[in-house]
């Protein structure tokens, strides 16, 4: 795994979501993105295509680890937190704050690397205290892309389009209709 790095060159943002209305970018940025969505995607990958580097380049066979039933459900949620427009609703911020917690148990990361996700559960239990209606919380996972939650990029104007609220999804809300789908085979 990739240790942490004196350089912080790229960090990972907490996105507030406010469902079909707009975004909001949130500080603080958890610098050194390499503690944020490549811990899942290396423990994910190792643990399930036997094959670490995978984790960068395995694409759909990694991507499609979140409906695979044989894998905990708690371990697919929190793959799918790292996903481009997923987010995770208010209502769901303890569940998240446990399927975390979870994963973490299971897959203990060393002190020597980066590692984000204890604090994103602490920042999921400290969110549901007070949620607003329609809030969710997403992750642009890497500064070194492009922002998942901005729409597409007119070249014209010189400035990122409206975002396509139908690309925007709930983590919990797929999980849960994956399972209901795979209960009725």
């Amino acid at each position: 795994m990739q240790e942490s790095r004196d350089t912080e060159v790229s960090y990972t943002t907490i996105v507030k979501v406010f469902v079909g209305e707009k975004i909001a970018l949130c500080v603080p940025e958890l610098k050194n993105a390499w503690g944020s969505a490549p811990v899942i995607w290396i423990t994910m990958a190792r643990e399930y295509l036997h094959d670490e580097t995978k984790a960068l380049t395995g694409g759909n066979e990694l991507w499609d680890l979140w409906k695979n039933k044989d894998i905990p459900i708690h371990q697919r949620a929190v793959l799918m937190m790292t996903f481009d427009r997923a987010y995770v609703a208010a209502r769901d911020y303890l569940r998240a704050e446990q399927d975390i917690c979870k994963f973490l148990n299971d897959f203990p990361v060393s002190d020597r690397c980066a590692n984000h996700w204890p604090a994103i559960a602490l920042m999921f239990h400290n969110a549901s205290n007070k949620p607003l209606p329609n809030e969710g919380i997403g992750f642009w996972m890497t500064s070194v892309s492009g922002n998942p939650f901005n729409g597409e990029w007119n070249d014209e104007e010189e400035k990122y389009g409206p975002l396509d609220w139908d690309e925007v999804y709930s983590v919990y809300d797929a999980i849960d209709e994956n399972e209901k789908a795979e209960a009725t085979k």
